[in-house]
Formats: structure tokens, sequence, C-alpha cells
């Protein structure tokens, strides 16, 4: 059990230097979006409420990973 503190450590930086690249790239994406579309951003500086379906939808719009992808497993209409 000697190499507990270093996996604990390791975890650590990974949770750290992870959260660094998709906080980072889902704001930076996110501010893009709303200056590619300005109505939105209207909207949202109308109503606050919007801001927490607005931080969903900005993950969903930028994929905060360089090649993080989904994959629909079925169609919605």
């Amino acid at each position: 059990m000697t190499d507990t503190p270093m996996l604990f450590l390791g975890n650590v930086l990974l949770l750290i230097v992870g959260d660094n690249d998709t906080t980072r790239n889902s704001i930076s994406g996110g501010a893009l979006a709303l200056n590619e579309f300005p109505d939105q951003f209207v909207k949202l500086k109308a109503n606050h409420a919007l801001i927490s379906n607005m931080l969903a939808e900005m993950v969903r719009w930028q994929a905060p990973l360089i090649h993080m992808r989904r994959t629909a497993l079925q169609d919605f209409n």
C-alpha cells in the first residue's frame, strides 16, 4: 500500500488538468456561439433564468474535449 499517496496524487492531478481543458473549451465555444447568434445573447440578457439551460447547451454545442463525440442510437423527431 505504499503507492496509495501517489495514486491519490495522480487522480487529483488528472481532475485538475481535465477540468482545466473542459472548462476552457466549453467557455470559449459558448462565447463564440453567443457571438455568432446575437439574438440568443439578447434573450439571455433579458432573462437570467435561462443561464442554467445555457450552460448545458454550451457543453452540448461545443464538446469540451477535442475528440469527444456522441452517437445517436435512434432517431428523434
